[in-house]
């Protein structure tokens, strides 16, 4: 069997191609986790904030003033 050299580029490219692409699909989904947890933290912060907020309202002091 002979190998033609412009075949072998060709599924060279096509192998290369498609080995970014799969590298592309797993940044972006790198990425989409990454933005989905700092949503998570950043929904986590406020949760606390509001939860610290309601708490000292129903401290001692409340109603005074």
């Amino acid at each position: 069997m002979t190998q033609n050299p412009g075949l072998m580029q060709v599924a060279s490219q096509a192998q290369h191609m498609a080995k970014s692409a799969n590298q592309e699909r797993l940044a972006m989904a790198f990425q989409t986790v990454a933005m989905v947890s700092m949503a998570l933290m950043g929904v986590t912060a406020a949760a606390h904030l509001v939860r610290d907020l309601l708490r000292s309202d129903q401290g001692p002091n409340r109603g005074r003033g």
